[in-house]
Order: C-alpha cells, then sequence, then structure tokens
C-alpha cells in the first residue's frame, strides 16, 4: 500500500512539471513587488505599462523584466491613452503574435529588433516610416503595414525577412514600387489596395508568390511632373483642335507582361479632371481614344499662352481585361487612377546667316562665317569680326552688303563682301646655318611671301638640330621675326661645334652575397644619351635563380655620363626540392617479398620504373601483369610516391617417387593412414582388454 502511494506522488509530480510553465504563460513568475519608479527605468512609457500589466492580469508595480518572458500576445489598440515609447518591449522575448494600432505616437520602433520569436506582426501607425522602420525577426510569417509612412525603401528590410510568407501593405501611399521584394524568397501572399504602384513587371521575379491583390492604384500625384517641349503637342489652328498623345505620359500602369491598359474614355468629372494652367476643362470639349487625349475650341492664343496640362484620369481595366500570371489563386490590379502635368516649354528655334568672302568674278577667297540665333533676334556682320583682312585683296566699299545688319528669319540668309584683287609684291626671307668660321654647315631655308606679310624664323621648323653641333645661344640673329621686304633678306644661326665624349654603363648579375653569376654586359653610348638596361635584352634569366623583384636597381634607366656607371641586378639562388620513388615488391596479401627499391629525383622532373631495371625476378613468384601499377611513370613530387608490383605465389605439386627395384610401379607418397591405423588396432585391444579383466573382478566379488 505505501509502495502505492509513493507512485500516485510521483505521478502528481510529474504532472505538476508538465502544468506549470503552461501557467506560467500568464502567471507572474515573481511575486517581488517592484515600484513603479523601477519599471519606468527600464519601460518609462506609463501607458504601455498600464497595457502590458492589463493583458497579464497583473498590477503595473508587479511588472518585471523576467515576466515580460512569460507574454506570448502583445495588443496595442488605440486609445485615448496613446503610446509614444515602445521601450521595454524588447524583454518580451517569448512573443509571437504583436499588434501596434493607429493613433500611437511611436518614433523608435527599435526595441521590436529584439523581439526574436515574432511569427504575426501588424504596424498600422503612421508614424512608422523609413527612418525608423526596424528589420525584424527571421521568424516573422505575417506582417501588416497598413496605413503607415514608409515608403519602397522600407521594403528592402521586408525582404530580408526570411520566413516571410504574407505581406499587407494596403493604404500605404508611400509604396510606389515592390522591385525591392523580388528578394524575398518564400513570399506568397501580397496585398496592396491603393498604394502608389505603377509596374507590375517585377512579380515575374517573386517564384513562390501566388497572390497579388492590386485593386486602385493611385499612380502619380498632384507634384508629379514632366517637361515637354511644346512641339510634341499637335495643335490644328484651323480646326482649334489640340491634341495631347498620352505616349507623352510616363509610368502608366503596366501589367506584369508589359501590357499598359488605357485611360477611361469617360470625360465627366468623376472619371477626368483635365486642367490648362489653373483652368478647368470642360469634359464635352474632351475626346479621349487609346492613343490621345483631342481637346475642342482651343485657340492660337490659348496654346500660345498655355504653360502646363493637369490630368487626372481613370483607368480603363476591368477584370478579365489584363492578363494573370500562371498558378497565381488570386490577381487583381483592377481599376485606380493616373496623375500627372505636362510642364510645357519651347526648344528656340536657330536659323543661320552665311556671311561670304569673294572677289569679284565672285568666287569664294575666304572661308565662310556662320551666325547662327534665335529667329527673330537681330543679327550685326558689319563689325571687324566680319569685315576680315585677307591678304592681297581690298574691301570694295562700294559693293558693301545692304542686309549687313537685320533680323534672323526662318529662311536662311547670305551676306556677301566683295574684295578686289591687289598688285601682287613678293619677296623673301634666306636662313643659314654656319659655324663660327662662318662655314655652311647644312642646307639654307627660304621663306617667301607678300610683300608686308610677317615672317617667324624663329621657330622649330627654321632652327634645326644639327648633328655634331649646337646651337650657339648667344649669337641669336635679331632678325629673327619681321616683315617680308622687296628686298631679300638672310637670318644667320650660328652653331658651335661639339666635342663628342662617350660613357658607359656595366650591367652586372650578383647573388645575395654579391657574387658574379652571369658575365656583365656593357651599354656604350654619347654621354647626354638615354640608356635602357630594364629590357628583357639586360633583365636575363639565369638558372638556378630568380630575379629579387625587392632588389631592383633604382638607376636601370637613366642618362649616360662621362663617369662609369654600374646597374645591378640581384638573384636568388633557387631551393632545389628532391622527391622520392619507392618501388615495393608484394605477394596478394600486400607483404613485402623483395627488398624495396627507391629512386631519387628533382622535383617536377620525371621518373620511369617500368623497365627491367625495376621488375624483379622473384624465386617462387610471378609477377602479376593485370595488376600492374598506374604511376609506374610520372613526376617527381614534394611528397613521397609508391609504386608497387604484385606478384603471385607460385603452385608445389608433389612428384611419385619410383621403386629403383620395379621401374614398372610408382610409389606414392605417404600420407601417413597406415600409421594411424596400426594405432587404432593397438587401442582397441588394449580397451577389450581391460573390459575383460573388469568382468573377472566383478564375478568374483558376488561369488
Amino acid at each position: 500500500m505505501k509502495k502505492k502511494k509513493i507512485g500516485i506522488l510521483s505521478i502528481c509530480i510529474i504532472l505538476a512539471g508538465c502544468v506549470f510553465p503552461v501557467l506560467a504563460e500568464t502567471t507572474p513568475q515573481n511575486n517581488t513587488v517592484v515600484s513603479t519608479s523601477d519599471v519606468s527605468e527600464w519601460m518609462p512609457d506609463e501607458n504601455l505599462q498600464k497595457k502590458i500589466a492589463s493583458q497579464m492580469g497583473i498590477p503595473v508595480d508587479q511588472l518585471t523584466k523576467e515576466s515580460m518572458k512569460s507574454l506570448r500576445n502583445i495588443d496595442i489598440k488605440e486609445s485615448s491613452e496613446p503610446i509614444s515609447n515602445i521601450k521595454g518591449l524588447e524583454y518580451a522575448t517569448e512573443v509571437t503574435n504583436l499588434n501596434i494600432a493607429e493613433g500611437n505616437l511611436i518614433s523608435d520602433f527599435s526595441p521590436l529588433e529584439k523581439m526574436g520569436k515574432l511569427a504575426f506582426v501588424s504596424i498600422t501607425t503612421p508614424s512608422l516610416n523609413d527612418a525608423n522602420f526596424p528589420q525584424l525577426a527571421d521568424s516573422v510569417t505575417y506582417l501588416s503595414l497598413q496605413r503607415t509612412s514608409i515608403t519602397s525603401k522600407s521594403l528592402v528590410k521586408v525582404a530580408n525577412i526570411k520566413s516571410l510568407i504574407y505581406l499587407q501593405i494596403s493604404e500605404t501611399k508611400g509604396i510606389e514600387s515592390i522591385e525591392p521584394l523580388t528578394k524575398s524568397e518564400k513570399l506568397e501572399s501580397l496585398l496592396m489596395q491603393f498604394t502608389s504602384v505603377s509596374d507590375f513587371r517585377p512579380i515575374n521575379e517573386m517564384k513562390s508568390l501566388k497572390k497579388l491583390m492590386a485593386y486602385s492604384q493611385s499612380v502619380g500625384n498632384d507634384s508629379s511632373e514632366s517637361r515637354v517641349d511644346k512641339d510634341l503637342l499637335q495643335f490644328d489652328e484651323e480646326n482649334l483642335k489640340l491634341t495631347i498623345p498620352i505616349s507623352l505620359y510616363p509610368n502608366r500602369l503596366t501589367n506584369f507582361d508589359g501590357y499598359q491598359p488605357p485611360f477611361t474614355t469617360k470625360t465627366d468629372p468623376y472619371n477626368m479632371i483635365l486642367k490648362f494652367d489653373q483652368n478647368s476643362v470642360d469634359g464635352s470639349r474632351v475626346v479621349i481614344t487609346d492613343d490621345s487625349i483631342i481637346v475642342d475650341n482651343v485657340t492660337s492664343e490659348d496654346f500660345k499662352n498655355l504653360d502646363r496640362i493637369y490630368l487626372n484620369i481613370r483607368f480603363n481595366n476591368p477584370h478579365g481585361s489584363y492578363a494573370v500570371p500562371n498558378n497565381f489563386t488570386d490577381y487583381a490590379i483592377s481599376s485606380g487612377q493616373y496623375t500627372h502635368s505636362l510642364s510645357l516649354y519651347e526648344t528656340p528655334k536657330y536659323q543661320t546667316v552665311t556671311v561670304r568672302f569673294v572677289d569679284e568674278g565672285n568666287t569664294e577667297i575666304a572661308p565662310q562665317l556662320k551666325i547662327n540665333g534665335i529667329i527673330g533676334k537681330t543679327y550685326d556682320a558689319s563689325t571687324s569680326e566680319y569685315k576680315i583682312n585677307i591678304p592681297g585683296y581690298t574691301l570694295n566699299v562700294e559693293k558693301l552688303p545692304v542686309n549687313a545688319k537685320g533680323t534672323i528669319t526662318s529662311d536662311p540668309q547670305t551676306v556677301t563682301y566683295v574684295y578686289t584683287k591687289e598688285e601682287v609684291k613678293n619677296g623673301k626671307v634666306v636662313v643659314k646655318y654656319v659655324d663660327t668660321n662662318n662655314n655652311e654647315i647644312a642646307p639654307e631655308k627660304t621663306i617667301e611671301g607678300n610683300v608686308g606679310n610677317s615672317y617667324d624664323a624663329s621657330t622649330s621648323e627654321y632652327v634645326p638640330e644639327i648633328s655634331g653641333y649646337k646651337l650657339d645661344d648667344s649669337k641669336l640673329p635679331s632678325n629673327a621675326k619681321g616683315t617680308i621686304t622687296s628686298d631679300p633678306q638672310t637670318v644667320t644661326y650660328v652653331y658651335t661645334k661639339e666635342v663628342i665624349k662617350n660613357g658607359k654603363v656595366i650591367v652586372e648579375y650578383v647573388d645575395t652575397n654579391n657574387n658574379e653569376i652571369a658575365p656583365q654586359q656593357t651599354i656604350e653610348g654619347i654621354v647626354g644619351n638615354p640608356y635602357d638596361a630594364s629590357t628583357s635584352e639586360y633583365v636575363t634569366e639565369i638558372s638556378g635563380y630568380t630575379l629579387d623583384d625587392s632588389k631592383l636597381p633604382s638607376n636601370a634607366k637613366g642618362f649616360i655620363t662621362l663617369d662609369s656607371q654600374k646597374v645591378t641586378y640581384v638573384f636568388n639562388k633557387e631551393e632545389v626540392k628532391n622527391g622520392n620513388v619507392i618501388i615495393r615488391y608484394l605477394d596478394t596479401n600486400l607483404q613485402e617479398i623483395a627488398t624495396q627499391k627507391v629512386v631519387n629525383g628533382i622535383v617536377g622532373d620525371s621518373y620511369n620504373v617500368s623497365g627491367v631495371d625495376y621488375i624483379n625476378i622473384i624465386e617462387g613468384y610471378t609477377l602479376n601483369e593485370s595488376k600492374l601499377p598506374t604511376n609506374a611513370t610520372g613526376t617527381f613530387g614534394e611528397s613521397e610516391i609508391v609504386v608497387d608490383y604484385i606478384y603471385d605465389k607460385n603452385s608445389e605439386t608433389p612428384k611419385p617417387k619410383v621403386d629403383p627395384k620395379d621401374k614398372s610401379k610408382d610409389e606414392l607418397p605417404k600420407t601417413g593412414v597406415e600409421s594411424t591405423s596400426k594405432k587404432i588396432l593397438v587401442l582397441t585391444t588394449l580397451m577389450i582388454s581391460a573390459g575383460v579383466v573388469m568382468i573377472y573382478v566383478s564375478k568374483k566379488k558376488y561369488q
């Protein structure tokens, strides 16, 4: 009976251990009374204290960090006592369901990043934005962000949530693109009614998505605007019609397959609002087609003064009018509206005035000049910029153009200046090159031109370098520049003969101990000339050595001097690495049956141990040619290589003996059978004798 009671008590203890952790979810784990001021240190918002304590069924002064771990659900509803600080929720590490409703004024959501077991999260307060959006735990599968102030930037963090399956972002006007969600690998359902997304092609990359509900997108807004050249509008001045191509409107609603639903053709105020500048256009004047908006009764003055066109219009995309992706259970992008303004500008229209320069026979004697300007602006081709001096010609002032000044028109214009040819007088300048003894050392050069023109014999064309000579800068001619005259002129350059001096550069090759390891090379040349010892001609490969790139000479390039120079290349001796090949001789049980052989060589060299020198003839064994080693030839490596030759043991068959007395009979080898039979016979005899004795003794006893 006592044992039975102990068993029942044990079962009760086990059941209590199972039940108490469950009760701990709703029952405070610490009954120690804590003052409200202590709670405020880690949970400063009093309204949050009240809500959490109420949900736990305890007074505020019993809230502790430890007791927060008992929470599984937190519901912060909209109330007259809004919460502005959620600090303290980071201790609710076991919470799986979290709801933060509208009306709360939270600015810092970072405590949510510490709640690592969240699964269902709903945050619908407008105070949530891109700046304070938290990176939620990977455990979140359901996320609702309705009516928040986030934009598409926050969707980057949403896409990082690895377990996310369901996302609700409806009525979040800042969402203009779902491109970031292409990184969400498990997202299956996306609800986004009344957002501002125009392009749904990114869903082609969202491989797990099966449901998209995107009714009533508001594409664009009152501040959406693009600049458009007024010439792209089609104004029919005769019929007072203005045609606005719909192609001018960017970012229109686009389905996953690229299809763009048309605008509605209805022009009542519920379906369309059109404004020219600040003036509403009555819908009765408007006709909408698939590719144009046509406005009637537009005057030339109206079009001239038009600066801005505002459009707010609904899409004509009822369910069934657009394609649905394969494998989707629900898909909708119906309804919605588009808002955009076209800011008009006029591209200035230019035209050209050509200025020509001709002789009396109307032959052009100088390149034309162009005046490009805006139509309607004035031009002036009467200035010295256009009345140019042309050598050998004089401007005929009696034939000056009457249109030298005027207004640029839509048609090209030409201004022509007529010149009279002058009587030509030629002159020449001879440039000579002499040494200090006035001997010519190079052919002279001649500059010819019209009298009065300038010449310049100081350029490199006329001051050449002459081999073996150097220009004497102290005797430069004073008339190197001047004016051509009718009398010949001479410009003389004096050169002094150079003394040629030679120098040499020695290129040497040493090891790290400064020992020469290759013959020197010598570069000889004229002092002052450059040399280059960095080419492959001088940086040679030396067997057994490697060039030390850390000690390259700084003077590998330079100029030859009177004193000999030395360029030194330092080489490191290469380390020779050896490798071994071990040849083993094994029986079929992989036991060695002969002494190993070892072949040594340099790593990288080839080896061949397949010849007769390495295949031993072993008495009592035969080489198994079906098991020849595959690595009998190869390349020495740093690691030891083992080559195994396998041998089969030869079988031994007993040979019959021949009786020398009777050569016609063979004697089989002794097997031991005869000896065994004799032993059995003796043993049997002894046993029978022992039995007889025992019978005799027994009979004697009973007599």
